[in-house]
């Protein structure tokens, strides 16, 4: 027993993990829920991209759109508010499919006479799913921080799912 449990020791720390950072485009689908009270599940979209710097960075810019839902207290109406977000990361990959990123966005939006607008940080973590050598799935858990109704900053976080093609193989 002890030699099977030193020889998956050995096994485990010899194990070289490769990363391939690629460059792609691709749509994506989002969910949002902003971490403050009086918001409901929002919805958005994005057209990303991927430009590969290395094996393991890559830099990732993308044009969003996201709807955040509210329910105003004092009449309990709900209101949308739609954000344009254009942000840009620097991605690293991990290993060939699992990945975070972090850096800017620049955001504008507005409802019914209210405007948000200005430069927050983002961030997400991330996981490739490969369909064929040109095609993949990715997945990510994402957040930024934001100032919407409130003027003050606010955390929305998210899931995005989205469709890439590589552009080399």
């Amino acid at each position: 027993m002890i030699k099977f449990k030193l020889s998956l020791l050995i096994t485990i720390c010899s194990f070289n993990s490769y990363s391939q950072a690629k460059s792609s485009i691709g749509l994506a689908g989002t969910f949002n829920y902003p971490a403050a009270s009086n918001y409901k599940l929002g919805y958005g979209q994005s057209l990303t991209a991927d430009i590969k710097i290395s094996n393991k960075l890559a830099l990732s810019p993308s044009i969003e759109h996201e709807k955040i839902n509210a329910t105003v207290i004092g009449n309990n109406a709900k209101r949308t508010l739609n954000l344009y977000l254009f942000r840009l990361t620097g991605k690293y990959y991990f290993t060939n499919h699992l990945f975070a990123d972090a850096g800017a966005l620049l955001y504008l939006g507005g409802d019914q006479g209210v405007i948000a607008g200005g430069l927050a940080a983002t961030g997400s973590a991330g996981y490739q799913f490969q369909l064929t050598q040109l095609t993949f799935i990715e997945t990510s858990l994402w957040s930024h921080l934001v100032s919407l109704y409130e003027n003050n900053a606010t955390p929305v976080l998210g899931i995005k799912v989205g469709f890439k093609f590589n552009l080399k193989k």
